[in-house]
């Protein structure tokens, strides 16, 4: 492993996509009030956004979030060339009772105008605020799976489901609720189901962690336990590949903790 260019900026709970032709977006993301040092009291969230170029290894600033708009932890969807981010969050304090402000909105940004675009006013916004949720996009449907409203323990269970062929349509709400709610989780996907592992807001364990692998199939509209994490973790990302689910590090207690556990979950 070797050190890449660094970021522009010291970034935070940002959102970071990958796109053909070796491609990696960076939107948004979070940092200290004083753009200094994230010891400080609390982070707010900033517009900026880049593009990295693995061909010339550099970094190109690009179209920043629309006013108002700017935030980290949002799920991210990938649509072709648009990314489309649900849910996030804009402040968050880092003492006291770490009360932090969840929003609602809908950004989507397309790649190949390098423009953001505008999404009608009716899926403008999710059914109900979130942060740090599971995301997929799962043939020309988005799914944002779970996560939570304003704290780590308020975990809703929800699925929030958009057709991407017919914005006027608006956000869907599922009539059934993830068996383990949670945030902070990893979704990955494999043919119409979505797999999501770990997360954080358990209180019935010390770390505040889950271990659950629990599977939501798209069509059928319906959840299935499938099994536990070999060690339980959040704050990861999952890639379905074939028939296995790869999930890198995490982090092993509420909040932190960060390990460099590879696993791989097998069908």
């Amino acid at each position: 492993m070797y050190a890449a260019r660094p970021l522009p900026l010291p970034l935070q709970e940002h959102t970071t996509v990958f796109l053909p032709p070796r491609t990696i977006a960076v939107l948004g993301g979070i940092i200290p009030t004083n753009d200094t040092s994230i010891t400080k009291t609390s982070l707010r969230a900033v517009p900026d956004a880049f593009v990295y170029s693995s061909c010339t290894g550099t970094w190109e600033k690009i179209s920043g979030f629309p006013a108002g708009e700017e935030r980290g932890s949002a799920a991210v969807g990938i649509y072709g060339w648009k990314i489309i981010l649900a849910g996030g969050m804009t402040d968050l304090e880092l003492s006291g009772n770490r009360s932090q402000n969840i929003v609602a909105v809908v950004s989507m940004f397309d790649m190949t105008s390098r423009r953001w675009k505008d999404v009608s006013d009716i899926s403008k916004y999710l059914p109900e605020a979130r942060d740090r949720a599971g995301a997929a996009v799962v043939e020309d449907k988005m799914y944002v799976l779970d996560g939570r409203e304003r704290g780590q323990e308020n975990v809703q269970g929800t699925v929030f489901v958009l057709d991407l062929c017919d914005f006027e349509a608006g956000w869907k709400v599922s009539e059934v609720r993830m068996p383990t709610p949670r945030d902070g989780v990893a979704a990955g996907i494999v043919g119409q189901k979505v797999h999501i592992f770990g997360g954080e807001g358990n209180t019935e364990a010390e770390s505040g962690i889950f271990h659950q692998i629990e599977v939501y199939d798209t069509r059928k509209d319906r959840w299935e336990n499938v099994g536990t994490m070999r060690t339980p973790r959040h704050g990861t990302y999952a890639m379905g590949v074939g028939k296995r689910v790869y999930v890198p590090g995490g982090g092993v207690r509420q909040s932190g903790a960060p390990i460099s556990d590879f696993d791989v979950f097998e069908l």
